[in-house]
């Protein structure tokens, strides 16, 4: 079963990521938060493709892949 994984930036933005794998260690999970919070944090001009980018080299890391997807929140 696949991982979720949210990353909530300081704009309010919440970027998701799907992690193939369903098993993904803690501590890989920690790395990837610090990554994409760093660059965040450091790079007021990011882009969703850059995120992805760092996101699918950590991952690597750790022999693990992202799953493109698009998430929809409807409201009624």
């Amino acid at each position: 079963m696949p991982i979720i994984f949210a990353l909530e930036t300081e704009k309010g933005r919440d970027i998701y990521f799907l992690i193939k794998e369903g098993f993904f260690p803690l501590e890989g999970l920690e790395l990837l938060k610090v990554r994409l919070s760093n660059h965040i944090k450091f790079n007021d001009d990011w882009t969703r493709e850059e995120l992805i980018r760092l996101a699918e080299d950590t991952l690597s890391e750790y022999g693990c892949t992202l799953i493109p997807f698009t998430l929809y929140k409807i409201r009624y």
